[in-house]
């Protein structure tokens, strides 16, 4: 009688309780709570941080209309003065994408995954190492500058027809078309 009241005991518990993910996890897993967190700092060659830099996350997604895969903005921020940027409850199960750019720097586009390196080493109980990641520091990101080197610039310039001074006006007749060709009196 014993042994059937433990029984029944762990089989209620073994239904009712959730333990795979923080929050609770729904039992038939078509729903992950989105409890990720990515952030980091935007730095130059040289450490100085780098303020107002566009950083967005895309994620991958079917386009019925296409009937393709689609990057799809998830989220995107500023950087603020000291070149931090932070991501928040961002969806765990799903590979990533961040995109930095600035100008005057080369873009920078980098892979983000919360789960772990999938490895063929079944032998060795990693457990530990198995664990998703909910939170990701980036650590400092450094951005390489990006020199173009413009043609040539020829600056043309011209009087103009006519100038106000303090005391009088001045008519530029070398832009007159009706003076050209003409006289003194004609001009006047």
């Amino acid at each position: 009688m014993k042994r059937v009241l433990v029984m029944i005991s762990i089989l209620v518990l073994a239904t009712t309780v959730n333990a795979q993910f923080p929050g609770g996890m729904p039992g038939n897993m078509k729903s992950v709570p989105n409890m990720g967190h990515i952030y980091g700092k935007i730095t130059d060659s040289s450490n100085k941080a780098i303020a107002d830099v566009s950083v967005v996350l895309l994620q991958n997604r079917f386009d019925s209309v296409s009937k393709k895969m689609k990057e799809v903005l998830l989220k995107g921020v500023v950087t603020k003065g000291n070149g931090e940027f932070n991501f928040e409850e961002l969806p765990v199960m799903r590979q990533l994408k961040l995109k930095i750019s600035v100008t005057g720097f080369k873009q920078l586009e980098q892979a983000i995954s919360f789960m772990p390196p999938m490895n063929g080493n079944t032998q060795k109980s990693a457990a530990p190492a198995a664990m998703p990641s909910f939170d990701k520091d980036l650590g400092n990101i450094k951005l390489t500058t990006e020199v173009k080197q413009l043609q040539d610039v020829v600056v043309i310039s011209s009087k103009p027809l006519m100038r106000l001074d303090a005391d009088k006006k001045v008519f530029n007749v070398e832009k007159n078309l009706v003076s050209a060709g003409g006289t003194a009196l004609d001009v006047m």
